[in-house]
């Protein structure tokens, strides 16, 4: 069994555009993102699935200059691209596949490993998620089998499941194989470390001048920490609403 990591990236953000390859301390957003997936235990390929979109040229020149597997797909039909993405290099029914986004920089591989134990100790749950009642928006991770990615391919029919990948393996139906991953705390919950208006980039921009020297490693756990002990910064993005 492989664990394929996939990553969708575009430039085009109605609200911030060319976030992910807007720079902190001159290093791109998609590259904290990219260095920490790599810190992973447990994947054994990342794939950036980006769109055949002109404007995500730049976003494929970047993927080529750091030697990264890419994927380019529908820009509209994320679904689609996500599967094809999978399936162009060659995912198996049994492979596991975890779905991230580059506007989370911070990606905590310690979670993404956690994450995907747990969905392997626990065979009958198609789906796995990180509880975002426990953890920060920006720690995102799902877990799911080629299997279960196939049959959202197939089925999903409105434009909300083909937009947003997952919704069709939480439909009630299923709601007895989804597994949440609770082993975080609710305080961390109204921390925000995604990057979708300029005020979630001006966080990060603090976030990572202070961790400038320890960004690859630094835990999820003394993140958390940091930002409660420092509510000025949970501040600066507080009224973000998220889309």
């Amino acid at each position: 069994m492989t664990v394929i990591c996939i990553t969708q990236a575009r430039m085009n953000s109605s609200r911030l555009p060319g976030k992910i390859l807007k720079k902190i301390n001159a290093i791109p957003l998609i590259e904290y993102h990219c260095v920490r997936v790599a810190r992973s235990q447990k994947v054994d390929l990342h794939i950036i699935a980006t769109t055949n979109s002109e404007m995500d040229k730049a976003c494929v020149d970047y993927c080529e200059s750091k030697n990264l597997n890419y994927f380019c797909g529908s820009e509209k039909d994320v679904l689609e691209r996500f599967y094809m993405a999978a399936k162009t290099f060659g995912a198996a029914n049994e492979d596991l596949i975890v779905r991230l986004t580059a506007d989370c920089p911070l990606i905590a591989p310690e979670l993404i490993d956690a994450v995907i134990t747990a969905h392997q100790k626990k065979q009958s749950k198609t789906y796995s998620r990180l509880s975002l009642e426990h953890f920060p928006r920006g720690f995102d991770v799902e877990v799911f089998s080629m299997s279960t990615l196939r049959q959202a391919y197939e089925k999903s029919s409105s434009e909300f499941e083909r937009e947003h990948v997952t919704p069709f393996m939480y439909k009630p139906e299923f709601s007895k194989s989804v597994q949440t991953i609770t082993i975080g705390d609710k305080k961390w919950a109204d921390i925000r470390l995604c990057v979708d208006q300029l005020e979630d980039f001006k966080l990060l921009e603090q976030l990572l001048l202070h961790y400038k020297n320890d960004w690859q490693d630094v835990k999820y756990t003394a993140i958390c920490q940091y930002m409660l002990a420092n509510p000025e910064l949970m501040s600066i993005n507080a009224k973000v609403q998220q889309k």
